[in-house]
């Protein structure tokens, strides 16, 4: 199926162009406006995503697209607001997609579109010789899946004519067959709805479960329609497996009520972050000046808001509100340099084993954001074994075909880089891992910490359009031995020729006296910076927005060798801040930086890799780092 992004949302239109990828959608085009969407072959099927600002600017288009491709396009609305109601845009569209909802769910419903146009294709090349209301029907199939029969009132006789190359061997030839393939207590409900359209000729359309004990049941709809007398006329029904879309939208209500808890948590998160780097900075500034004895003191303060701050920082990473910053990175290296640190963290008590063999896939992923997911599964692993035991992470390349044990239906073909991280601790709840991690699945009791943790987990590796799941490990004799978390990231097939490698290193360079230039309009951030870069030999000048950071850059420009720009900023923002100072000179370094969810186009705008990003909270360590390497062009 052909896929046309159209739409003024230009942001919007690169995102969706991202996330259908490679695979069975063909992307045709991405503009924005349906008077540039190319020629289509007529025998193409062909879906639009509409991406506007306006209602008034998607409904121009929604005609445009509607009167030159007549049925074989089908209209689907993609929106940032989750709450827009269908019925907002009815008569416009087909089918619409809340887009925080994410990539997964687009998929789902592309691939019902794709059902319904492979549908009416078929109904229009054999329409049936029946009833005005069986060629209606017959033209409204949905999915595929559907069964349209006949009932005959007065003998009780059900035909199937149009089901399927078997001819419906297996479909049942009596009405009192059909019902005894129906679930026990489904039977009283559909005997109701039934009368109920008999008698008032209003619409019938119920969910049964079909099938047996033994095999299990599915649920379908069935819905129909009287022709002609009760006594002697026909009942056109139809019935149509709806497991798929059940689960579709089960799964929507699930996503958005982690992101409803995610955005909560975030929110708080990104608060309390906040002072806690204001916090940190202050220590980090002072602690060196004061003698052995107040040192060790505030050092062990600030070993305690440690931990605060990195539970903030995965709050913030569950509700998205730090961005990632991707590079190209080996996971191998990121774990080698990491191994040391786990080690201290894990204890000598735990049996630390780091296996890798055919693991040279590259993977484009955010550092930091990825010494995050190791630090929370080893941690867990090794709180799930407080009297000592073996902890197994190891690291290879796969492809889907050669995995056991679930998988989700969106991941795509491909090479794999898989992480897993095995413990000898207690089992997991099996409603936590058939939840995907969901931190509500099995109520609040002493594990919903670190059921939010791996929630966690699984919102940084959806981000990076990666998937993850939990298996209970059992051994030879089949006892329960442990828990394995598996995170699988989509390796990059044209990885570039030069990486970099992340830097977890603690030595950092000292200033030469080169002016920076700060612009941030938390008064307590721009302080603190100031004081940490003077105290590194750096002299500083400061602004509290981009319209003053312009004007002082203006008066200084020969001086000024750096300059750093938070990206969101009431009076004037970071991103066009730097488009007039670069205008000024186009040779100056910049260094951005965020502490809150910064909008789509601003999220794009940082994750240029020409870009140097440095996401709030930063400590001490890494804001030196981070000035060092831009002075100097690394």
């Amino acid at each position: 199926m052909l896929v046309i992004i159209v739409g003024d949302d230009q942001a919007m239109r690169l995102q969706l162009a991202r996330a259908l990828g490679p695979g069975r959608f063909e992307l045709l085009c991405a503009v924005p406006s349906a008077d540039v969407v190319p020629p289509v072959e007529e025998d193409d099927k062909l879906a639009a995503l509409l991406v506007h600002k306006t209602q008034a600017a998607l409904k121009l288009d929604a005609e445009r697209l509607r009167k030159r491709f007549g049925e074989r396009v089908e209209l689907v609305a993609v929106t940032q607001v989750e709450g827009q109601e269908l019925e907002t845009l009815a008569g416009l569209v087909d089918d619409f997609v809340a887009w925080s909802l994410g990539a997964s769910f687009l998929h789902a419903r592309l691939v019902l579109v794709q059902r319904r146009l492979s549908a009416v294709r078929t109904a229009k090349k054999a329409r049936p010789a029946r009833s005005t209301v069986e060629e209606l029907m017959r033209a409204a199939l949905g999915s595929g899946k559907d069964e349209l029969y006949v009932w005959d009132l007065a003998t009780g006789r059900m035909d199937w004519p149009f089901a399927g190359p078997d001819g419906g061997a297996s479909l049942p030839r009596t009405r009192a067959a059909y019902e005894e393939a129906l679930h026990q207590d489904d039977r009283l409900a559909l005997e109701v709805a039934l009368e109920r359209h008999f008698a008032a000729k209003t619409p019938f359309a119920v969910a049964l479960r079909r099938g047996s004990p033994d095999d299990g049941y599915r649920l379908f709809l069935d819905r129909g329609e009287l022709t002609g007398a009760r006594r002697d006329g026909r009942f056109v029904g139809l019935l149509t497996s709806i497991d798929d879309e059940l689960q579709v939208e089960l799964n929507r209500r699930m996503e958005a009520r982690r992101s409803s808890l995610a955005e909560i948590a975030g929110a708080l998160a990104e608060e309390l972050s906040q002072s806690l780097v204001v916090a940190f900075t202050a220590l980090d500034s002072t602690i060196p000046q004061l003698p052995p004895p107040q040192r060790t003191e505030l050092g062990d303060a600030r070993a305690a808001l440690q931990g605060a701050l990195d539970w903030a920082r995965r709050l913030m990473a569950l509700g998205r509100r730090q961005p990632p910053n991707p590079e190209y990175i080996a996971l191998q290296d990121l774990v080698q340099d990491l191994v040391d640190s786990l080690a201290r963290r894990l204890g000598s008590h735990i049996q630390f084993e780091v296996v890798s063999r055919d693991a040279s896939g590259i993977v484009l992923a955010d550092p930091l954001h990825m010494e995050t997911v190791l630090a929370i599964l080893c941690d867990r692993a090794g709180r799930q074994m407080p009297h000592g035991g073996r902890l197994r992470l190891s690291l290879t390349t796969t492809s889907l075909r050669d995995e056991a044990g679930p998988l989700p239906a969106r991941a795509s073909e491909g090479r794999w880089a898989k992480l897993r991280v095995e413990d000898q601790g207690a089992p997991l709840p099996e409603a936590m891992v058939r939840s995907g991690f969901d931190p509500m699945s099995h109520g609040l009791h002493e594990g919903l910490r670190w059921a939010i943790a791996l929630a966690t987990v699984r919102s940084i590796v959806l981000q990076h359009e990666g998937f993850v799941r939990a298996l209970n490990v059992s051994d030879a004799e089949g006892e329960p031995s442990g828990v394995a978390i598996e995170v699988f990231l989509p390796i990059v097939v044209r990885a570039p020729a030069r990486l970099r490698r992340p830097e977890t290193g603690q030595n950092v360079a000292v200033g030469g006296g080169e002016l920076v230039l700060v612009v941030d309009d938390d008064e307590l951030m721009r302080r603190m910076t100031e004081r940490l870069l003077r105290g590194a030999g750096y002299q500083v000048v400061t602004a509290p927005d981009g319209r003053e950071a312009v004007r002082v850059f203006q008066e200084r420009r020969e001086e000024i060798k750096l300059v750093m720009l938070d990206i969101v900023m009431p009076e004037m923002g970071g991103r066009v801040a730097s488009e007039r100072i670069r205008a000024l000179s186009g040779d100056v370094p910049f260094l951005f930086t965020s502490g809150y969810t910064m909008s789509i186009q601003d999220t794009e705008f940082v994750s240029d890799p020409s870009r140097r990003f440095l996401p709030k909270p930063f400590n001490a360590g890494q804001l030196l780092r981070e000035v060092h390497n831009a002075l100097h062009g690394r």
